[in-house]
């Protein structure tokens, strides 16, 4: 009886052992899945970044171009230079801010953010291109 109350004991601890060990894996397995979460945001948070640099650098080489235009010009077309170069500074703030939102996202806010930004980005390069166009028709009409 004793022999078979042993071999009881032992086969319980066994499957308790292994059971213990069964949940680190599983520990181990969330850990990893949390790590690759991580890691996506930080990739998607870098390529969205890079996309929202690229818009201030252009958004940047046009603002200086309707500047240097803005020297030259007068009445009437000076003025809507100015107002289009003020859009222009307007939608890089609105760019910074933006950047400035995905650099500072938790992963909590990521997907808040994500979507608020991209909404942000793809608002100001149609209103940048729009703005381009304007100009751009500013300086034939000014020639």
């Amino acid at each position: 009886m004793k022999t078979l109350f042993r071999i009881f004991a032992s086969i319980l601890l066994t499957y308790a052992l292994l059971s213990l060990a069964g949940c680190d894996t599983r520990k181990n397995s969330a850990e990893e899945t949390l790590s690759d979460v991580g890691e996506s945001i930080d990739r998607e948070r870098e390529e969205l970044a890079a996309e929202l640099r690229e818009l201030q650098r252009s958004i940047d080489r046009k603002s200086d171009k309707v500047e240097k235009k803005i020297e030259t010009a007068s009445g009437e077309a000076r003025e809507k230079l100015e107002k289009a170069n003020q859009n222009l500074d307007r939608e890089k703030e609105e760019v910074g801010k933006a950047l400035n939102e995905v650099e500072h996202a938790t992963e909590e806010t990521w997907n808040e953010v994500r979507e608020r930004t991209r909404k942000t980005f793809l608002d100001v390069k149609q209103e940048f291109a729009d703005v381009a166009n304007r100009i751009a028709d500013l300086l034939k009409s000014d020639s």
